[in-house]
């Protein structure tokens, strides 16, 4: 049995657990790292408070700490990309009690301005239903903690991981760093990652990685992109030629040599009536025919979209074996929608037009459908999968992970496919698809422990049989560790399932490498072969401060894996940054 010590407590005495990324209503996942913000001023005019919530107490609405009751204890909540409707007050009870009968003390463990771990305490409105918080629509109940909040906020709040029950690391002598014996500029290591390299030199995160026939590397994050023509060692920046551009970049190469780059440009409407978010932006795809010394710019997404009533995120790309390229993305609606589209844009002409279909089942198939953060693939015949989050209901721990298919290339899509447990965390989840198309498999951080402990798990899907077998441990570790970030690659030669993940069993962030045989009969078995990093990094889940992002990546190319990811090793100096490293297979 797996021994966790509780990131936080309710100061009446009894202790409490979460499960992370539980979504009670998804919004964008670029939502921006919002913050409690303090203010000396005493309560002021934050409109009608709701029944049963006392103005300016906790849990009443708020777009600034001077209308929450407290002076500078005062905290108010507001998500970065609303339109200012769904903040909330609370309050710090460091060194107070809280103000009102039936509120709750919690100590959340977070990283500090210095990057180490730390407790904050705040107030909240005890509940066990939604019922309780007295604001239908605009606070929910944390079914674990049994607290009012709104928006976001716990999942961006995050913690700084599984502990030992003394609050030391759950495995301190576990770490096997990336093998750094060998000179620079020579050959990577075989069978072992090597030195790592910085490729941002500077702030960045969400990171993608593509390798192009001949060798050569582009690499692009938020907000940068650079390209490597010496098989990683040295990194040359290139403009980003669309000043649209708004992050959450994917990268790939067509089997000619032409790179492509989709993200989401930044969202021009505004906050129309009813809206909880502003919309109206696009899913830019830039072409580059030399590497990224130049692009060429367009526009995937279906123009339908592009008004205020949606918000298109997180775009994913990969091309087909015959040229053609396809991108993911996400339709949010800006208002009071009862449904998220996921939707797939296919060019049958190497990026000069674009033809939009969704995806997802509708509503009346499947009606609690709050769907985000997709991901893409092609098999050696052109069948392209996708698989994404959705909203399950309770009692589930977690989120749906859900897939499509087209046999077609994009054209139609089959009914989808549910998937695994209704455990998953908030995370892309991983795919990776056999050359033949029978073999499908998903990783995802399944939700498995007190707040934000997690195991990584993996599960198969014969296409010719039609079933499903799992979950498999991606991250076999028997210690109280957070695994996440879980992405795959697959070895078509070895038939050999790599990935790499961060935990943080050594009691700071890690990236690790793992491996599994993709047998016939559908069974992983991981062990873990060593570190992709050969640093260590704070660790914390927060999507506010130290902020990596929600994915890294794999790549399997030319007998060797690639991999970026994020690491906030410069830490309290820097921000997160990214990093590469290479692993020879053979």
């Amino acid at each position: 049995m797996r021994l966790f010590a509780f990131a936080l407590a309710v100061s009446l005495g009894a202790g409490c657990a979460r499960a992370p990324a539980r979504q009670h209503q998804v919004t964008p996942s670029d939502a921006g790292g919002a913050t409690f913000t303090p203010d000396d001023g005493g309560p002021g005019d934050a409109g009608d408070a709701d029944a049963g919530v006392p103005h300016g107490l906790p849990g009443a609405p708020c777009t600034k700490a001077s209308q929450c009751f407290g002076g500078a204890d005062a905290r108010c909540y507001v998500s970065g990309n609303s339109c200012g409707n769904d903040g909330f007050c609370t309050l710090s009870c460091d060194a107070q009690a809280c103000p009102a009968a039936g509120d709750v003390c919690l100590e959340l463990h977070v990283l500090d301005d210095q990057a180490q771990p730390s407790a904050i305490h705040r107030c909240f409105i005890a509940c066990a239903v939604d019922a309780d918080c007295n604001a239908p629509g605009r606070l929910a109940c944390d079914t674990s903690l049994h607290v009012c909040y709104s928006g976001q906020f716990l999942s961006d709040l995050g913690s700084t991981g599984g502990s030992a029950p003394d609050g030391g690391a759950c495995a301190p002598n576990s770490a096997t760093l990336a093998d750094a014996g060998y000179a620079d500029g020579g050959a990577w290591p075989l069978g072992a990652f090597g030195p790592n390299v910085d490729v941002s030199a500077g702030a960045g995160d969400e990171p993608s990685l593509a390798v192009s026939p001949d060798g050569g590397l582009l690499a692009a994050w938020n907000f940068g992109v650079a390209a490597s023509t010496d098989d990683g060692h040295t990194w040359t920046p290139r403009a980003i030629d669309d000043p649209g551009y708004g992050g959450d970049p994917a990268l790939a190469f067509d089997p000619a040599g032409r790179a492509y780059f989709a993200y989401l440009t930044s969202p021009q409407g505004g906050c129309t009536a009813g809206a909880a978010s502003i919309g109206k932006n696009t899913i830019g795809v830039m072409t580059t025919d030399d590497l990224g010394a130049s692009w060429k710019v367009g526009r995937a997404s279906d123009p339908k979209y592009t008004t205020d009533a949606y918000f298109l995120d997180k775009p994913w790309l990969a091309t087909g074996p015959e040229g053609n390229v396809y991108v993911s993305y996400t339709v949010f609606p800006t208002g009071a929608a009862q449904t998220t589209d996921v939707v797939l844009a296919s060019s049958v002409d190497r990026g000069a037009t674009w033809t939009s279909t969704v995806m997802s089942d509708p509503m009346s198939v499947r009606p609690l459908a709050g769907r985000s953060l997709t991901n893409l693939a092609v098999d050696g015949a052109g069948a392209v999968w996708s698989a994404w989050l959705e909203d399950a209901a309770p009692p589930a721990t977690g989120s749906s992970v859900w897939l499509a298919s087209s046999p077609s290339g994009g054209r139609a899509f089959a009914k989808n496919l549910h998937c695994c447990g209704d455990d998953a965390t908030y995370e892309v989840p991983a795919l990776a698809v056999s050359p033949d198309g029978r073999e499908i498999v998903v990783a995802y951080g399944r939700v498995s422990g007190p707040y934000d402990a997690q195991d990584l798990v993996a599960y198969t899907y014969r296409t010719d049989t039609q079933k499903w077998q799992g979950p498999f441990d991606v991250s076999p570790d028997a210690s109280c560790a957070t695994h996440r970030f879980p992405w795959l690659a697959l070895d078509p030669v070895s038939k050999t399932l790599h990935a790499i993940w961060v935990d943080n069993r050594s009691g700071r962030g890690e990236v690790r490498w793992g491996s599994s045989p993709l047998s016939d009969d559908g069974t992983l078995s991981f062990t873990v072969r060593g570190d992709a990093s050969d640093a260590t990094a704070p660790f914390t889940t927060s999507r506010q401060r130290f902020f990596v992002g929600d994915y890294l990546q794999l790549v399997y190319a030319q007998g060797a894996l690639s991999a970026v990811w994020g690491d906030a090793r410069a830490a309290p100096g820097g921000d997160s940054q990214i990093f590469f490293s290479k692993a020879r297979l053979r």
